[in-house]
């Protein structure tokens, strides 16, 4: 181990580094994720707009038809009621137009 490591006085500035890492690594995964939920956002608005166009409008009606038709959960997990309504909260672009 180098010996400036092992300074006292090097030890502020090795933590203030090690903190700007982080937060640069934060802010790298930040923007990939954000970009996958968006993309996956944008697959999945159409299908539950159509499930409520078929009149398929409650959030246990919605995570029962997902299941049924094999859909995963953006982390790939089943739907389950309360998913739906967390991602049916999810404000959306005026655009899209949909809820």
């Amino acid at each position: 181990m180098p010996g400036h490591i092992r300074s006292p006085r090097a030890l502020p500035l090795l933590l203030k580094e090690f903190k700007d890492f982080v937060k640069a690594l934060e802010k790298l995964s930040g923007k990939q994720i954000s970009d996958d939920a968006f993309a996956y956002l944008k697959k999945l608005v159409p299908i539950i707009s159509e499930l409520e166009a078929n009149g398929i409008t409650t959030d246990y009606a919605i995570a029962k038809e997902l299941e049924r038709r094999d859909i995963k959960t953006a982390r790939g997990g089943k739907w389950r009621p309360t998913t739906v309504r967390n991602f049916r909260s999810r404000e959306l672009p005026p655009e899209w137009g949909v809820w």
